[in-house]
């Protein structure tokens, strides 16, 4: 049982470099502002926004992460710049600045 790796072993960030950025800054102020013990078991995209998946953490963990996610649905998840929900394709939901916007095309 020892063996079985997360999904953050097995793949690291499971995120796009428009959201690097965002996810760095969320690490620092998890360290610099609160008691989270540095474990993280996923970072994703999900339904256009990032997933910050972690083992276990306070209430000021919590609402930190939340935050993010929450930011996350106004970032580019490609360039960074400001972005919003955009439907890609059939099924799925990304955000993304209009420079990025495939669905436009």
């Amino acid at each position: 049982m020892d063996n079985l790796k997360t999904p953050y072993e097995l793949f690291g960030w499971e995120i796009r470099k428009g959201w690097e950025p965002l996810v760095k800054e969320l690490i620092d102020r998890l360290k610099k502002e609160t008691d989270w013990d540095g474990e993280i078991t996923q970072i994703k995209e999900k339904f256009g926004g990032l997933r910050f998946y972690i083992g276990k953490g306070s209430k000021p963990i919590w609402d930190l992460i939340d935050e993010y996610e929450k930011k996350s649905y106004e970032i580019c998840e490609d360039c960074g710049k400001p972005g919003k929900l955009r439907t890609e394709g059939r099924y799925w939901i990304r955000t993304l600045c209009d420079e990025h916007d495939v669905s436009s095309d």
